[in-house]
């Protein structure tokens, strides 16, 4: 009954979030013919569009803006700001810059977490900074519409900002757990009623800061991989901590381990994000190519949602590890293999953790090693 309510209310999200966006984008080219904009079909269209994409743009900088002033007012540390697929980071002490696609997100800011103290930190600014700098931009581009009166380019523009800053918060604000990752609102909502989520919370930053900062997964302590008694692996958060800790164990070369993972995660009654969906078979892919060869299966990842998001995220390394692998080992097609690294060297050169490389690259020489020992034989 609970995944069919799940499954219901994702259904109910999707739609409002769609119905939604028609409604923006109605109401946005009815104010631009209301403004005195273009008259013909196609210049007053593209009007619409030009617009629409710079105030969305525009909005999703506000929003991740938000997180990193509400996490830095409330003791939050700055690890890395993301735009699109420009992620801007924190290199010996300087600002860098990067590139980083991830599937379904427009943006991203992450902070390193203060100290837990009896057990809690500050999340609810954190996590709906966002929303709440979209609300306020909303509320000033309506006042400046309101000052400007309705008509030239700069009153339409700013009515724009207004009504996309206002989706953005609602798409966000309101609790959903089903897209390629949690929304805002649903994480200040979990966090709010188990203290175990927060844990796991607090954890999840930790270990994406120390990434950062340039220490690999399998040096770091044990702890803060484990869930703490009485946590429930459906809930959202504690399920993305064992991710993190199946990524530990590929980093350790424990595949077994990983395997078991893997399968309790993508089992019934667990629910996890999608795009943590697609790269744990991702991984079970490459761990199958690698222990068996050209009898490995990969329809997993070939078939479906999987297929789709590790499409988009064709320049992520694990995914592009994982096609060597497929190449290398499962096709025997050494000529598609060397094109593969070549896609893996050129990723490589802009990606934003560089322990995250230095693990990648010692998965791939296990696969030019099963290669070497098969040639041999």
């Amino acid at each position: 009954m609970k995944k069919r309510s799940s499954k219901l209310g994702g259904t109910l999200y999707r739609v409002f979030n769609m119905l939604l966006a028609v409604v923006t984008g109605a109401a946005a080219t009815m104010l631009s013919y209301a403004g005195g904009g273009d008259t013909g079909l196609l210049s007053g269209t593209a009007r619409v569009m030009a617009v629409l994409i710079l105030a969305f743009f525009l909005q999703i900088i506000i929003h991740e803006g938000g997180h990193l002033v509400f996490g830095l007012l409330t003791g939050y540390t700055f690890s890395s700001f993301r735009i699109l697929s420009l992620i801007f980071k924190k290199v010996n002490g300087r600002i860098a810059v990067r590139k980083l696609t991830l599937s379904g997100t427009a943006g991203q800011c992450l902070m390193g977490p203060p100290e837990l103290v009896d057990g809690k930190i500050p999340y609810v600014l954190y996590n709906l900074g966002g929303v709440l700098m979209n609300l306020i931009s909303a509320a000033v581009s309506a006042l400046v519409c309101l000052l400007l009166g309705n008509a030239g380019k700069s009153w339409y523009f700013f009515a724009v900002l207004a009504m996309t800053g206002i989706y953005l918060a609602l798409t966000n604000g309101i609790p959903f757990g089903g897209g390629a990752v949690p929304n805002d609102g649903y994480n200040a909502l979990n966090l709010g009623r188990d203290p175990e989520a927060v844990s796991a919370f607090w954890k999840q930053l930790k270990i994406s800061q120390q990434q950062s900062e340039g220490i690999r997964l399998k040096d770091m302590p044990d702890e803060w991989f484990s869930p703490g008694e009485g946590a429930d692996p459906g809930d959202l958060m504690t399920a993305t901590l064992i991710v993190f800790d199946e990524n530990r164990d590929m980093d350790s070369g424990r595949f077994g381990d990983a395997l078991e993972k893997i399968r309790m995660l993508t089992s019934d009654g667990i629910t996890i994000p999608p795009l943590h969906r697609a790269l744990l078979e991702n991984d079970a892919v490459f761990i199958d190519a690698l222990e068996k060869g050209k009898e490995a299966d990969t329809s997993s990842i070939r078939d479906g949602k999987t297929a789709v998001i590790l499409k988009q995220m064709k320049g992520y390394p694990a995914v592009i590890r994982t096609e060597y692998a497929i190449a290398s080992l499962v096709q025997e097609d050494l000529a598609a293999a060397d094109t593969v690294m070549k896609a893996f060297e050129k990723a490589a050169k802009s990606y934003p953790n560089e322990v995250e490389i230095e693990s990648e690259r010692e998965l791939i020489r296990l696969v030019d090693d099963k290669r070497s020992d098969a040639d041999r034989q």
